[in-house]
């Protein structure tokens, strides 16, 4: 379906994430499988009390206010991932 593919188009390629881990993200798909894989310890680095990397890149890159309303609400790894993959299926 087409109105998927908008959901998850990737962003171009000098505004990619990269994750302290060394890898590269292009779009929410890549994120929630990250999410899934990554340890809790490279979550913490990107999501603590200080800042949420993940929902400002989904905030100021992708435009996405009102998911990235939803991360900022919750410090935790498998809420994160669900909230997403949650929006990708919608």
């Amino acid at each position: 379906a087409p109105v998927r593919k908008v959901k998850i188009k990737d962003v171009s390629e000098e505004r990619v994430f990269f994750v302290c881990d060394g890898r590269t993200l292009k779009n929410l798909d890549e994120l929630a499988h990250a999410l899934a894989e990554i340890s809790d310890d490279v979550f913490r680095y990107h999501v603590n009390e200080e800042k949420n990397d993940f929902a400002n890149w989904i905030r100021d890159v992708m435009n996405k206010q009102k998911l990235a309303d939803k991360l900022f609400k919750t410090a935790d790894k498998e809420k994160t991932k669900q909230i997403i993959i949650e929006f990708i299926r919608k």
